[in-house]
């Protein structure tokens, strides 16, 4: 790597102070996104949140991108062969992808340089996976016009310097106890069809309400929907606005691609809701076990003896666990995670 100089320094220690402000998701991206811009110059960017398990993106802030710029962008990501792709980039571990590098200095092999950058007339993207303890949680493009020069090698290893510290704040901001409102949640699932445009074909009431709950956030939606027409089936799990864990699973209709989708949308089952706390907090498998143990009302002389460890075992566990939830105490440990799994 070229020597970093003392402005590039000091804005890369600027975006690991912003990922320790302790933000909600979006402000967070929203501020990461700004001090990136001192770090690697843009013109237009797309920051999402992803599904850890699946890969889907699940929300999006964005600026300088079209209103339609996400139908196309969403078909591109799962229905066209094409460089770059954020769960290949995931997958295989590789923070980092520059379009002009990735095509061997002929973007014009790629689909999206065609199709997408056109829409804000841009000549060069950099992609950023975010990825800590082998999970992903975030992705973000960035875009540059024809006014600047496309993004180098070196500016690509600025950004995977940041990558883990932004995944981890990303993955804190996922673990956030959700502001759940008194809105009384629908009595059944939801389910809808879109046409291949992504409009509503048809819907039931749960359906139309559990979207009222989902918006801003219905990024997901069309991810679900893209994604299950390329591979028949697929989902995600997302937090709605206010504060309820949302599972959202498309089937493709009729098999064939560019088909129609039904999504069913309802809360998300409780393992799952406990499995995403246990990697948004980055649980150990004992600090798990224990913390099953701790919800049971279990005191910590028998979990000691349940797991054959110490008692000064399961106290530094204990301790542990409560700098994790931002805890002081069992009580205050337990009301958080049973909160967050059975939406009270």
């Amino acid at each position: 790597m070229a020597r970093m100089s003392v402005r590039e320094r000091d804005s890369l220690q600027g975006v690991e102070r912003a990922c320790a402000l302790g933000l909600d998701s979006r402000p967070l991206r929203r501020e990461l996104a700004a001090r990136l811009s001192r770090v690697v110059g843009y013109d237009a960017y797309c920051f999402a949140t992803v599904d850890p398990w699946t890969l889907l993106l699940t929300d999006e802030v964005s600026e300088g991108m079209p209103p339609d710029g996400g139908t196309a962008a969403t078909h591109n990501e799962y229905l066209v062969d094409d460089v770059d792709k954020f769960a290949e980039m995931a997958r295989t571990n590789r923070a980092v992808g520059i379009l002009g590098h990735s095509t061997g200095g002929e973007p014009g092999r790629s689909h999206r340089f065609r199709t997408i950058l056109p829409m804000i007339d841009a000549r060069d993207e950099m992609r950023v996976v975010f990825l800590a303890d082998g999970r992903c949680w975030g992705a973000i493009s960035l875009f540059r016009g024809f006014d600047r020069p496309a993004f180098t090698p070196h500016e690509g290893t600025l950004l995977r310097s940041v990558a883990r510290p932004i995944a981890v704040a990303l993955r804190r901001a996922a673990g956030r106890p959700g502001t759940h409102t008194s809105i009384t949640e629908p009595s059944a699932p939801g389910v809808l069809v879109l046409d291949a445009h992504g409009e509503t074909v048809t819907s039931n009431e749960s359906a139309r309400r559990w979207l009222d709950e989902l918006s801003p956030l219905r990024m997901g939606l069309h991810e679900v929907a893209a994604s299950s027409r390329a591979g028949g089936e697929s989902g995600l799990r997302v937090r709605s606005r206010t504060g309820r864990w949302l599972s959202l699973w498309g089937s493709a209709m009729d098999g064939g691609e560019g088909g129609a989708v039904s999504i069913v949308i309802q809360p998300a089952p409780t393992s799952d809701i406990a499995r995403m706390l246990a990697l948004a907090h980055a649980l150990s498998p004992r600090e798990q076990e224990v913390l099953r143990f701790v919800i049971a009302g279990v005191p910590s002389a028998a979990i000691a003896a349940g797991l054959r460890v110490s008692a000064h075992t399961v106290e530094s566990h204990l301790r542990s666990l409560f700098a994790k939830f931002g805890v002081g105490s069992r009580g205050q440990l337990v009301g958080q995670v049973v909160g967050e799994i059975y939406n009270i």
